[in-house]
């Protein structure tokens, strides 16, 4: 973290992890003020803990771990810096939950997702991590969504707003991710556009799950805990008009771009961890945690 080197990064993450750590150094490197610093991670292990008991590979572990907040160099704030897309999501030193996978016996464990906990959230009820758990599938059933389903449907929540069919299905109290990003995101921007007298500008949003594979964990007492990465695309478009969007310095960064272009698209990922309790119980999905990122940039 303090080299900014994701090259040393390789031999420990892979995946989401570790394309969300390498676009933060390339964004730190450039952008001295950049405001999202991840939290560092210690060696320091909170109790709870999954381990998926199986004599095939690859396996899976989810452990949390404390935080400790990242090292921010002191610098005055360019005149070019905004309010970054990860920033309203990050504290600075959060319980993280940290989905490791070994793909096979000769090889070490690597993290593939880090999730940064609500605080005050209290993690489902789980089997001992010694007695074991199973990796359960993506079509599962006796849940109250199946995993494949409930990441879907949040991203339709993220992407429509909570007054959505599907966000009946989720505890959305205190969630800021539906309040800040999303169809959210899109209303301030508009919002602020017109204040700006940019109102010319079209902002629009599309959030879907993304490529990589979901890890779903029984928790070996009812219900499952599921590591899900959405992709959020969030679009700035002139349409013709005078006003136009600005490429930020988190986006020329990123992506070269500068000044002054007709259309921005930024993505933003989110790493997420819910809870989808049985379908007997009757309770809602839970989001745990999330760790959001911006990962690229074009036009």
């Amino acid at each position: 973290d303090d080299s900014l080197d994701a090259k040393q990064l390789e031999a420990r993450f892979t995946g989401d992890a570790l394309q969300q750590r390498t676009a933060n150094y390339k964004i730190r490197a450039k952008v001295k003020d950049y405001e999202v610093v991840p939290p560092r991670i210690t060696n320091r292990q909170e109790s709870y803990k999954l381990v998926q008991s199986t004599e095939d590979w690859p396996r899976v572990v989810l452990a949390t771990v404390a935080s400790e907040p990242g090292v921010k160099k002191a610098s005055t704030p360019s005149p070019s810096a905004t309010k970054s897309d990860a920033a309203q999501q990050q504290e600075e030193s959060p319980t993280l939950a940290l989905m490791l996978v070994q793909d096979n016996p000769h090889v070490n464990f690597q993290v593939s997702r880090v999730v940064a906990l609500r605080g005050g959230q209290k993690m489902p009820d789980a089997a001992p991590a010694e007695e074991g758990t199973a990796r359960v599938s993506d079509d599962l059933s006796t849940l109250a969504l199946t995993p494949a389903a409930a990441v879907a449907d949040y991203a339709k929540v993220l992407q429509g707003g909570d007054k959505v069919a599907e966000a009946s299905a989720f505890n959305l109290q205190d969630d800021v991710l539906v309040t800040k990003s999303g169809a959210a995101w899109v209303a301030q921007a508009q919002a602020k556009a017109k204040k700006d007298g940019n109102e010319s500008v079209k902002y629009s949003v599309t959030v879907t799950p993304s490529d990589s594979e979901l890890i779903s964990l029984s928790t070996g007492v009812g219900g499952a805990l599921v590591s899900a990465t959405l992709r959020e695309e969030r679009i700035e478009d002139s349409a013709g008009g005078r006003a136009k969007p600005t490429a930020t310095a988190s986006v020329t960064a990123l992506s070269g771009l500068e000044g002054r272009q007709d259309k921005l698209v930024r993505v933003v990922t989110h790493q997420i961890l819910f809870f989808i309790p049985s379908k007997t119980s009757g309770g809602q999905v839970q989001r745990l945690g999330v760790t959001s990122e911006l990962v690229e940039a074009r036009k």
